[in-house]
This record gives C-alpha cells, structure tokens and sequence, in this order.
C-alpha cells in the first residue's frame, strides 16, 4: 500500500478493518461459543473449536466472556505429591480394593498404579505387580556393569580426581583441584554425557 501512495493513516485504518477487526470478532464468536462458519476457517479448525466448547456446559459463560480470562480466574490448585501415596504405605484393606484394577494413570488420579506386563497377551493376561526388589534390581545390574565395563582411562581419571579435595579453605590446595578438575572434565563429560539407547530388554522380566 506504500507503493501505491496510500498514507501512514489509511494503511492503519485497512489494518483494523481487514485483519485486528475481524480478529477480534473472531474471538467474541469463540467466547460466545459460536462455531464459526466455512468462510472463516477450514473444517479442522471448526472440529478443534467444537471440541473444545463441548467441554463446557449449555449455559457456562467464560468470564468476561473470554477464554482466556475464564482460564485466569480459575487457576488449578498446586498438587501437593504427598497425596500421592505410594503402593508400601497403603493399608491391607486398601490394598484390597484394588485388587483386579488394571489401570494406567497419572500420580494422583488413583490410590495405586496397576499395568500390564510387557510380556502380556490378549489370551494371557498378566497384572505387573511394582516391588522394590524390581526397582532396586536394575539400577544395581547398572552400577555393576558400568564397572566392568569402564575404560581404563575414566578409571585413571576418576581416580585422579578423587585424591584431589574439593572441599578446601587453602588456596593451592583448590587451585590444585581446579587444574585437575580441568584437565579431566573433557574425557569425563565424553564418556558421562552420551545418551544411551533405549533398551529393547523387558523392564521387568520376572516381576
């Protein structure tokens, strides 16, 4: 539109008629759980917006008729994860009721967790039952096998770090510390800072 000579005042003007206007039009409608017609936005839109009004009810009108402030006005309440309790802090007859739930959800929404084994079947169902030798056993196999197979040169650099103190008030005692730290730091962030792959095995194999 400068191009073609139109002044500062009207480019202005065309911009709130041709584009905040309806804007703003377009979300009163939404507000006012108007579905807006073909013309305005495709039909996935329009899907997406039904959607999302049908959550409310017939008569629940938004705060100051805006989603948005409707939102600010009922912020959720903080959850606390002490709520969440977990499956060894239960009582027995607590226990009991759940018994037969298969269930997966997030913390909160219900008293216990219950899942299917991966190594479930349609024909052969199998409840996953969480211990604390399943959640402590594979860390373990971790931590043994991250030994065994540790380069020799991470060990070296480990173990020159650790006759290193870190934890000093003498200045050349830290500064010593800081070098060494320094000349370490690459090969150990190498070694410590790969991801590693997700695991094909089971998590939980004899559960």
């Amino acid at each position: 539109m400068t191009a073609k000579g139109f002044t500062e005042e009207a480019i202005k003007e065309a911009s709130r008629k041709e584009i905040s206007n309806p804007c703003t039009q377009r979300k009163l409608d939404v507000a006012s759980k108007k579905v807006l017609n073909a013309e305005v936005l495709d039909e996935e839109s329009r899907s997406d917006i039904r959607a999302l009004l049908s959550m409310y009810l017939d008569d629940y009108r938004f705060q100051k008729d805006s989603i948005f402030y409707d939102v600010m006005a009922r912020p959720p309440e903080p959850r606390n994860d002490d709520d969440t309790r977990y499956i060894e802090a239960l009582t027995p007859a607590e226990l009991a009721k759940t018994s037969g739930k298969c269930v997966l959800v997030d913390p909160g929404q219900r008293d216990v967790l219950y899942c299917m084994k991966e190594t479930s079947t349609a024909k052969q169902k199998e409840i996953l039952a969480f211990r604390k030798t399943n959640r402590s056993k594979r860390p373990r196999h971790f931590r043994i096998l991250g030994k065994l197979t540790k380069p020799s040169m991470i060990k070296n650099a480990e173990t020159l770090l650790s006759k290193m103190q870190s934890s000093t008030v003498d200045l050349d005692t830290f500064v010593k510390y800081i070098k060494t730290r320094a000349s370490v730091n690459k090969i150990l962030g190498q070694y410590y800072g790969n991801e590693t792959q997700k695991s094909e095995e089971i998590y939980f194999p004899d559960s």
